[in-house]
């Protein structure tokens, strides 16, 4: 990305909806580990939100770990909708989405113009 662009909202609004994100993802996998059979709900939401953030904030689609968390997201629903007693396997992903969102969190000033 040769030059940065102006977005609505600006980077402390975008590393606080990408915090909330992952307390979101947290809470999916406590409904799981308690085998909420609604947690599916929540994760697809998820899903859907951030495939939204992505069409309006386009230079989500240049960093990786937005993709990767986008395909393990989709990995994670069907876990969630077979309740097969995954969870150290869902533990781990969506910890790693966690992670993920810190390093586009850390990243942010490189793909916006602050302000």
């Amino acid at each position: 990305m040769d030059k940065k662009e102006r977005y609505y909202l600006n980077i402390k609004q975008t590393k606080a909806y990408f915090e909330n994100r992952k307390n979101k993802l947290f809470n999916c996998l406590c409904m799981y580990e308690e085998n909420n059979d609604t947690a599916f709900k929540n994760i697809h939401s998820l899903s859907l939100e951030l495939e939204g953030k992505g069409e309006r904030l386009p230079f989500l689609k240049d960093m990786i770990e937005f993709d990767i968390i986008l395909d393990t997201l989709e990995f994670l629903y069907n876990e969630f909708l077979t309740m097969d007693n995954n969870q150290e396997v869902v533990r781990r992903e969506i910890f790693k989405c966690m992670s993920l969102l810190d390093k586009m969190i850390i990243k942010l000033p490189d793909y916006m113009e602050c302000g």
